[in-house]
């Protein structure tokens, strides 16, 4: 954005390139821009409409959230893992019997029991994580990637 430096976004005029330089940029050559400030007006609530209502609330509960259950994790070598074949079993970060975690959309929510119901595979919850919980532990990884670069 190019001002006069007052801050009020009063347009500035800038040299035109010609067909002369085209193709060799210099620092100095920008393309003639007039650029004023945007005024946005506040949006107020409508009146009496300090709580969702119940037909807006409805709307969200038709939304398709992932639901994915974390057994464990593990870090392995790349040669390990082209290693990997029937019959290789792939040790995990829990215990047996341990409570495994419950994610919607990547995010932890409660921890549970793997049961199985009918042929199929289920979690029983034993843990509802709250949302206070969640927000500590996300921060405590964003801090922990800060002090190792990400890694």
């Amino acid at each position: 954005m190019h001002t006069d430096g007052s801050g009020e976004g009063a347009p500035v005029k800038v040299r035109q390139r010609n067909a002369a330089d085209k193709g060799r940029a210099r620092p100095t050559d920008v393309v003639p821009t007039e650029v004023r400030r945007i005024i946005f007006s506040q949006i107020e609530p409508e009146q009496g409409t300090s709580a969702p209502s119940v037909g807006n609330m409805r709307m969200l509960l038709d939304i398709p959230l992932e639901v994915r259950v974390e057994l464990g994790r593990t870090q392995r070598l790349l040669r390990e893992i082209l290693a990997i074949g029937p019959g290789s079993v792939i040790e995990l970060d829990r215990l047996a019997g341990e409570p495994v975690d419950v994610l919607v959309n990547g995010k932890i929510v409660a921890r549970g029991e793997v049961v199985v119901v009918d042929e199929n595979f289920g979690v029983k919850i034993s843990e509802i994580i709250s949302s206070v919980e969640t927000l500590s532990s996300e921060l405590g990884e964003e801090v922990r990637d800060n002090e190792t670069g990400g890694l």
